[in-house]
């Protein structure tokens, strides 16, 4: 019988032990966490009409979005209490792509289908919703704040203070391109890659640390700027295609170093893989496959087998 293989979005929360893995074929298996110390998945936390969209940085709530769509314009958004398995919101108002827990675990930002989103507001049992006024897709936490490209303003971050519940935004004086991806490390730092391809580390206070330019054909299967990834630990910056055809071996991925943007190559000297979904435990990234490459020695694991 031909094996069949999976693919997954995945988001690995640091904090926890727990990754949540959506696979990218609905029909093919429903959603599941994963826990990486103990190697077992929990099938039972997500039945076969949902994907998992987030889990609070406290492991208390989980927030999930039926797959199905009415009139693909509206699906079932839904936040449960893991251990009692309690709804303690819903809604079916809109079409959620994503959702995130701010730091403090005090709300969910979402993007949504036609308008900006909205903030939920969690306080124990009760929630509230506001309508947001920007959208906040693809962004990253520093502190209690949310960091977002504005797709409509070049040069733009839109700002989210989840301590006033108020927007700002910030100039990037340094490109004159709209801010494609966004990432930032513990101290700060944020790192941005525009539509143009240059990639800039700024400092808390908005100063260009460095910037490096690419072309649109370094990287293999990029029509836009790709997404990449922060392991400061290891002082790297690592985009999640590999920059060569799957033919060609070994399998290497571009990289940069944090501290002085100098250009890496990171080698995967095991089994092949493919797109970084996240940064994983222990010096690891983890492809939608769910394999892993050490970025310090180039050994890869299968995390399932």
């Amino acid at each position: 019988m031909k094996k069949i293989i999976i693919t997954y979005d995945i988001k690995v929360k640091q904090n926890l032990d727990w990754s949540i893995f959506n696979p990218t074929q609905h029909n093919l298996h429903n959603s599941f966490l994963y826990n990486y110390r103990n190697r077992v998945k929990n099938d039972a936390i997500c039945t076969d009409e949902y994907i998992i969209l987030d889990i609070s940085n406290n492991g208390k709530y989980i927030a999930l979005a039926s797959k199905k769509w009415d009139a693909r314009t509206h699906n079932n958004f839904v936040v449960k209490e893991i251990e009692t398995n309690k709804v303690l919101f819903q809604t079916n108002k809109y079409l959620v792509y994503t959702a995130n827990f701010s730091p403090n675990d005090d709300f969910i930002i979402t993007t949504t289908y036609k308008n900006n989103g909205f903030l939920l507001r969690i306080k124990g049992c009760i929630m509230e919703l506001d309508k947001l006024s920007y959208s906040v897709g693809g962004g990253t936490f520093i502190k209690n704040k949310y960091l977002t490209g504005n797709e409509r303003k070049k040069s733009t971050l839109i700002i989210f203070d989840f301590d006033n519940l108020t927007f700002s935004e910030e100039l990037i004086e340094e490109t004159t391109s709209t801010i494609q991806k966004i990432n930032s490390d513990k101290l700060g730092n944020i790192y941005t890659i525009d539509k143009k391809f240059v990639v800039r580390k700024h400092n808390p206070e908005n100063v260009c640390l460095w910037e490096v330019k690419y072309k649109k054909d370094d990287f293999n299967f990029c029509n836009t700027p790709p997404r990449f990834y922060i392991n400061q630990d290891l002082d790297i910056l690592i985009f999640y295609a590999p920059n060569q055809k799957r033919e060609v071996k070994p399998r290497t991925y571009i990289g940069q170093k944090l501290s002085t943007g100098e250009k890496i190559e990171i080698e995967n000297k095991g089994e092949d893989t493919g797109f970084i979904e996240a940064i994983f435990y222990k010096n690891k990234v983890i492809d939608s496959f769910g394999v892993t490459l050490d970025l310090k020695t180039g050994l890869t694991e299968n995390i399932f087998e």
